[in-house]
């Protein structure tokens, strides 16, 4: 533990050092915030359902590119391959970036979800689909810190790789016989499945949007294994790179 702590120490002083990190994690608080005094002005039904899930995915993606761009600043720096001969090891070092990562992307999530302040109608399925949320930090920590060579390409590359998240738009202009094609985005899951943690039945048939016809379990499940897949990708390529 006190490997992982050090190994936090050093990010917290790096993003405090920082900025333009600090104004991310800032601008992620802001946004539901804003939300919440807009939303209430705009005469458009269910609108402030379809807009609720934005806040937590929002959150944790700030919270992937902020971490994202430390990892970049450190393989520029060359930090990683020197902590490669440390004492806490290959193994430590990997089990933090995605531990922590997911940790500060959850937390992000969370609190931008009660910022947000729409009460949740199932609590269980929307506590475990901010945890599927926040397993898409470390995916975008890790697209950043293997693609992106120094911090004006990971700015860049941060937001194609965010594309991604913008899927769920695509439900309410894809005919519901094709919906089923956005599946592959992890993000298609979590939105569909923040609704139903959100809103009941009767409100849910009334946005005319097609859930798919699978246990409750499947909307957070999918996108944490499509997560899990991809990042294990990803970090298997950060570690040829740094060797």
């Amino acid at each position: 533990m006190s490997r992982v702590a050090a190994l936090l120490a050093k990010d917290v002083r790096g993003i405090t050092r920082d900025r333009f990190l600090l104004f991310l994690l800032l601008y992620a608080a802001l946004f539901p915030l804003l939300l919440r005094v807009v939303l209430p002005h705009l005469a458009i039904p269910h609108l402030q359902l379809y807009l609720a899930p934005a806040p937590p995915i929002f959150g944790a993606l700030l919270a992937g590119t902020v971490l994202g761009f430390s990892l970049i600043e450190e393989r520029e720096s060359g930090t990683l391959q020197l902590m490669r001969v440390l004492p806490q090891g290959e193994a430590t070092q990997a089990f933090y970036l995605v531990g922590a990562t997911t940790a500060i992307s959850g937390l992000t999530a969370g609190v931008c979800s009660l910022l947000y302040g729409m009460p949740v109608q199932r609590p269980l399925l929307h506590g475990a689909l901010l945890v599927a949320t926040a397993a898409g930090g470390p995916l975008l920590m890790l697209c950043l810190g293997v693609f992106a060579e120094n911090k004006i390409e990971g700015l860049a590359l941060s937001k194609i790789a965010s594309l991604p998240s913008a899927v769920p738009i695509l439900l309410f202009v894809v005919p519901g016989a094709w919906q089923g094609l956005l599946a592959w985005s992890p993000w298609y899951w979590i939105y569909l499945g923040m609704l139903r943690a959100y809103a009941g039945d009767a409100e849910l048939a009334e946005t005319g949007l097609a859930f798919p016809a699978l246990p409750e379990a499947a909307f957070w499940l999918v996108p944490l294994v499509l997560c899990a897949g991809c990042g294990a990708l990803l970090a298997r390529r950060l570690q040829r790179l740094v060797a």
